[in-house]
């Protein structure tokens, strides 16, 4: 029965109300774009056949338990704010308050990143020399993105759906090169798993579990899904049987190309296809891989960017944060302050990191806080799974996180400065957690 204004409490009217426009279509694609970096496996197809063994293990002890987790806690509890919700739930304000905080913290250094690299294979595949006008194409496909976000789900769902199939799409382009190669060709690698215990590599076993980080994004938007209960649940391993067979897939397409230490670790799909198109008599598949690959990057920016706007929403909904994140637009049924105020927040953070480094420098500061800030949220989000009756997949899931943010605090192979490492990857984390821990009080009492 619907609730007169009249008679609501103050809590009911000021929640805001946000329009339903994702539907299971949607949501697996979102969970694709959101989920699936082609940017990182030719990272991992670098390495060499290690990585597909590490990747069915990472599938199968940490992605599915997350997709099992997502399934069940979405239908206890089916609203906007997903595992912060869960969180809070089980653990109370304080501690969702620290989980959302880390999480959303983490974002917004991803973010940067992926217009790091959308912008990187735009220069690469319209062959435009030097990093002139870079910075001004960056912060435009950044306010891009927040501007198509702000003008409502409606029209930015469907940059996230062709971002998912773009995503997959290039993926498709590079395993189907790689298969013509091995039928006509053979295998440029050997496929041997004997390093799979090199523990020179163990910074590589964080990676790939951080590569699978990201099913959970879809579950902050519960409020913006036709019949949550069964969508998200349904979604979550839809996209997750999509997403690993990816991986492993492309890493398999890539080595049967190129020898892994020919591989390009940031433009390796490019690379490959571009390899096969011209072994092949198709010279124009490298362009058209890069093509692709930029629509699905810029796809799944826009795909975080919508995703994270709804965790200071959902902080400013339970007075954690300053009111103003939960202002709603008025037409557009969007959290356009939460989309600006990440917009401004990432633009720093591309200025500050480029500011005397070249592109990729800035990308690599990035990346090296992003992944220990990121696994911090999934404590909570394994834990939650454990208290609410999801046991088998909260220990195996948890456990993986807490190695993962082991392995990530080991230096890799050619760093300069095991200190100057761990300061910015430890250091940094602390840093960003005590800020959170002290914004706490202010941010609940000052609403």
């Amino acid at each position: 029965m619907p609730i007169d204004e009249a008679d609501a409490s103050p809590e009911v009217i000021a929640k805001p109300r946000l329009a339903r426009e994702i539907r299971l279509i949607d949501l697996v694609l979102f969970n694709i774009a959101a989920t699936l970096g082609p940017q990182l496996i030719p990272a991992f197809a670098h390495v060499g056949p290690v990585a597909i063994p590490l990747h069915m293990a990472a599938a199968a002890f940490f992605f599915f338990p997350t997709a099992l987790v997502v399934a069940n806690l979405s239908k206890r509890f089916p609203g906007e704010g997903g595992f912060y919700v869960w969180t809070r739930e089980a653990f109370g304000e304080k501690h969702a308050f620290i989980c959302g905080w880390c999480w959303w913290l983490s974002v917004l250094l991803f973010l940067p990143t992926l217009v790091l690299m959308v912008v990187g294979m735009a220069w690469q595949a319209a062959n435009i020399a030097g990093e002139r006008w870079q910075l001004a194409a960056e912060l435009g496909a950044l306010w891009a993105s927040a501007l198509l976000n702000i003008l409502g789900l409606r029209l930015s769902r469907w940059l996230g759906n062709i971002g998912g199939t773009m995503i997959y799409a290039g993926s498709a382009i590079v395993f189907f090169a790689g298969l013509a190669m091995l039928v006509t060709r053979g295998s440029a690698t050997s496929f041997r798993f004997d390093a799979v215990l090199n523990m020179n590599r163990v910074s590589l076993w964080a990676q790939i579990a951080f590569a699978y980080t990201g099913l959970e994004l879809g579950t902050l938007m519960g409020g913006e899904i036709v019949n949550p209960r069964r969508t998200v649940a349904r979604a979550a391993f839809l996209g997750a049987a999509a997403v690993a067979i990816g991986y492993a897939a492309g890493s398999w397409s890539l080595m049967l190309v190129l020898k892994p230490e020919e591989i390009n670790p940031i433009s390796g799909m490019v690379q490959v296809a571009s390899r096969a198109g011209g072994q092949l008599g198709l010279g124009w598949l490298g362009l058209c891989t890069a093509i692709v690959q930029v629509a699905g990057i810029f796809g799944k920016l826009s795909t975080w960017s919508a995703g994270a706007a709804r965790m200071p929403l959902s902080l400013s909904m339970d007075g954690l944060f300053p009111a103003v994140f939960k202002t709603v637009h008025a037409r557009w049924k969007t959290p356009w302050v939460a989309l600006a105020v990440q917009a401004v927040v990432c633009s720093i953070f591309l200025l500050f990191t480029q500011t005397g480094e070249t592109m990729r420098s800035g990308w690599q500061l990035l990346m090296d806080l992003t992944i220990v800030v990121t696994f911090a949220p999934y404590i909570y989000i394994f834990l939650a799974g454990w208290r609410f009756g999801q046991r088998a997949s909260g220990v195996s899931g948890l456990l993986v996180t807490l190695l993962a943010m082991g392995f990530a605090l080991v230096p890799p192979e050619g760093a300069r400065s095991v200190l100057s490492f761990e300061c910015k990857a430890l250091g940094g984390s602390i840093f960003l957690v005590l800020l959170g821990l002290l914004a706490f009080r202010p941010a609940r009492h000052g609403t």
